[in-house]
This record gives C-alpha cells, sequence and structure tokens, in this order.
C-alpha cells in the first residue's frame, strides 16, 4: 500500500483552490464501493464507499444518544393512540470517529463515481431546539396552552409536559462538530484522467430559519466544466431553487434544522413541545495545523486507500477562485484538456507561474512532475522557503514521506488521451 504524508499539514484555514488530476481503475472503484472503515462504536462506518484522492485535517468524533423516559400517562386517553411520556435525559454511547476534510469518489459496484467534498469543522453552532441532538432538557407542568395531554386525562400529572432547552446548554453538546458536505451529481467515468479545480470559503456565517442563510460558499469544475446551483450543491441544498445563491454551502445542522415550519405550540418531540429551531454558526478556521495531509489519504485511514494514480497537485490557502470564469481555469488546464505546467512562461525577471500570478501567491503545497511525486517534494511555501541569497532552502518538516512505493505511469495527464506505443 502506497501513500504520501505531510506529517504536520498545514496551518489552519477558511479559504482554499485544489487543482489536481487523477484516474482510477475501474477495479478500484468496484473494491471501494463495498468498503468502510471501522469506528470505535460497531454501528457506525467511516468512508462508506469512498475511495480517497486526499484526507487532512484533525481527526475528529461524534457521539451517539439514547433517549431515556417514562410514562406519566396511566391510561391513554379516550380514542387516542398516544402514548404519552416525560423524556428525562440521554445516555451518552461510545464516541465513533468521523469522515476527515477529504476529497473522495462516491464510487458504485458499476465502476461509476461521483465526487464528494467533506469539510470537517472543529467547532459547534449555537443553537436552540434542535429536536435530534438535544442533549439537556428541562421539563415544566403547563395545562394553559391546550398542550397533549391538557387537563382532565388520567395520569401521573395534572397537565402536559411543555420541553424547553435548560439553561447554559444553548450549544451542541457533545455532538459532531459542524460539517459541509458536497457531493456532485455528475457520475464519472473510471480509467480515463479527470481533472478538479475546486474551491472554498467557509469563512461566513449560517443562521438557521424557515428559510437558511449562509455566507459560505464553493466553486467546482471537473474537466474544464464549471458546476453550480442547488443541484450541484447538495445534498444540503434544496432543488431547485431554493433561494440561495448558486454556490451556497450549508452545514448539515443548519440544512436539516431549517424550513421548519413547527404547528402552533411549536413541533411535537416525544409528545412534548419543543420551539421552533433558531441559531446560528460562524465558523472558526478548519483544523489542520499538525495533523496529517495524506494522498490517497493520512495514514490514519490507510486502510481505505486503493490504487489510483494522480498528478499536478496545487494548493494554495487564503484564496478563492471562481471555476465558472474560463479564464481562470485556463491557467490550470488548456484549451485542448491539457496541464497547465506551474512554471509555464516563467523567465528569470518574472519567475512566477500562470497560476502564481492569477492567484496572486505561490501554492502552500505543490506536487508537480513524477519525480517529485515518487519521493513527496513538495515545492510549494510550506516545502521551499528563499533565503536572503535568492536561494531555494529545503524545508524538512513540509516535506511528504512516501509510504511504499509510489510510480511512475504513462499515458501523461490528459483530457484526450494519446495511446501509448
Amino acid at each position: 500500500m502506497s501513500y504520501l504524508t505531510l506529517p504536520n499539514g498545514i496551518p489552519n484555514f477558511s479559504k482554499a483552490v485544489f487543482s489536481l488530476w487523477f484516474r482510477v481503475p475501474r477495479e478500484s472503484v468496484i473494491a471501494a464501493s463495498t468498503h468502510s472503515l471501522p469506528t470505535d462504536d460497531e454501528n457506525f462506518f467511516m468512508m462508506q464507499h469512498v475511495l480517497p484522492l486526499l484526507t487532512y485535517g484533525v481527526v475528529q468524533t461524534n457521539a451517539n444518544y439514547q433517549l431515556m423516559y417514562k410514562d406519566i400517562v396511566g391510561t391513554k386517553p379516550p380514542g387516542s393512540d398516544i402514548v404519552v411520556i416525560q423524556p428525562v435525559g440521554y445516555q451518552r454511547h461510545t464516541p465513533y470517529e468521523v469522515d476527515p476534510c477529504m476529497i473522495g469518489l462516491v464510487c458504485s459496484d458499476d465502476g461509476m463515481f461521483n465526487l464528494a467534498f467533506n469539510i470537517q469543522m472543529g467547532d459547534k453552532g449555537s443553537y436552540q431546539s434542535l429536536i435530534w441532538f438535544v442533549t439537556g432538557l428541562d421539563y415544566v407542568e403547563d395545562s394553559t396552552e391546550g398542550n397533549i395531554p391538557g387537563s382532565g386525562f388520567v395520569g401521573t400529572g395534572t397537565g402536559a409536559y411543555k420541553t424547553t432547552i435548560v439553561d447554559g446548554t444553548y450549544g451542541i453538546q457533545d455532538a459532531q462538530n459542524e460539517f459541509f458536505y458536497v457531493e456532485t451529481e455528475i457520475s464519472l467515468e473510471p480509467d480515463k484522467w479527470h481533472h478538479l479545480l475546486l474551491s472554498f470559503d467557509v469563512d461566513g456565517s449560517l443562521t438557521v430559519g424557515e428559510h437558511p442563510s449562509s455566507d459560505c460558499q464553493l466553486w467546482y469544475a471537473i474537466d474544464d466544466v464549471d458546476y453550480r446551483g442547488p443541484e450541484n450543491m447538495g445534498p444540503f441544498r434544496d432543488a431547485p431553487d431554493d433561494g440561495l445563491g448558486s454556490n451556497t454551502i450549508l452545514t448539515s445542522n443548519v440544512y436539516r434544522q431549517s424550513g421548519v415550519i413547527p404547528p402552533e405550540g411549536g413541533r411535537l418531540f416525544f409528545n412534548n413541545y419543543i420551539a421552533e429551531p433558531s441559531g446560528s454558526y460562524s465558523p472558526q478556521s478548519i483544523p489542520s495545523n499538525g495533523s496529517e495531509l495524506g494522498f490517497p489519504a493520512a495514514a490514519h485511514y490507510m486502510e481505505g486507500i486503493f490504487r489510483c494514480e494522480m498528478a499536478e497537485f496545487q494548493m494554495w490557502t487564503g484564496v478563492t477562485l471562481d471555476t465558472d470564469i474560463n479564464s481562470n481555469r485556463r491557467v490550470f488546464i488548456d484549451e485542448d484538456g491539457n496541464p497547465v505546467s506551474p512554471t509555464e512562461g516563467a523567465t528569470e525577471n518574472d519567475p512566477r507561474g500562470p497560476a502564481e500570478k492569477l492567484l496572486g501567491k505561490k501554492p502552500d503545497v505543490l506536487l508537480h512532475g513524477s519525480s517529485n511525486w515518487k519521493i513527496g517534494k513538495n515545492t510549494g511555501t510550506t516545502g521551499i522557503e528563499i533565503n536572503s541569497a535568492g536561494e531555494e532552502i529545503l524545508i524538512p518538516g513540509g516535506q511528504f514521506i512516501p509510504t511504499g512505493g509510489i510510480e511512475k505511469y504513462k499515458p501523461e495527464p490528459a483530457l484526450t488521451e494519446t495511446p501509448t506505443a
């Protein structure tokens, strides 16, 4: 099993641009379609049906909660199927690991695949009345608002139990940190070179409501074609028109808890009324500093690696790129579907390549050329610094560590491949 790892990863970031060429054999896609990684809880798995191309970021966990309750009505109301119960808390189960930040392929057993982009954040939003992971509840008797069961029902209480959130528990308690996830609607073929140009900006804010809002965006082009709109930003978007921008992305929590119009008195959860969800999330930076960045995956996820081929990786942080603009794509892929060299057109007077000129800075990570891929030589700013004499100095901690044999392959990356002799 072969892979490259950057032990210290890269500094935390909120904005990024990625460019990557890749080709995946059909047999790898089929094998990955039935594969997943175990976690510490036998009921949950990571990277299900996923063949990774790149993983990064801190290892993170979630925990499952089991509702604990007791009956508060000895006899059902006449003509009713309702069993009135009082939730008394939650039992926390064994924490389990969740999918890392990654670019991956969601694989099918016919050999086709979709691209997926998972951005696992390291912080939580601040919400009220989110019923599916509430871990602290307070119950007060209330017979004045017509809540179930209401006065007159036979039971252990004189009125209904109305659910509110306990003071101080407005955040998500011991649940998974926020994450953005986008899976392409388009399916791609194996055994062919593909080019991905991806950018995102999660330095914004999101709000739960009848209609969610978000300042966070994601752009991507596959094989020189831009994709946008709610159908291409799903699954946490509603097509055909949800009133959001064409590149807007939502976290799972904001998406799932928005768009609910509660009945009078709030939503009914185990026969307890809970107010309409509300709250917001302002992301911190993606926690990646000090954690491995790996091709096709970091060592922690090595059991999820399948054979694949990659070339011409470039990554910038702190900047974004609109992939719908033709001139933006031309600095990575030419009109004939061939890779544009990161150093194309560079001169002694102006050593910048086309992408560096466009984005205004050198890439943080650059793997260019088969010889550099084989040894994991990173010629980006995290791997090389320029001294006062203008000489390039290798940064040892910014170089990839190769495990196993990284092989050179033919033909070279291109959307229209030339058969080998």
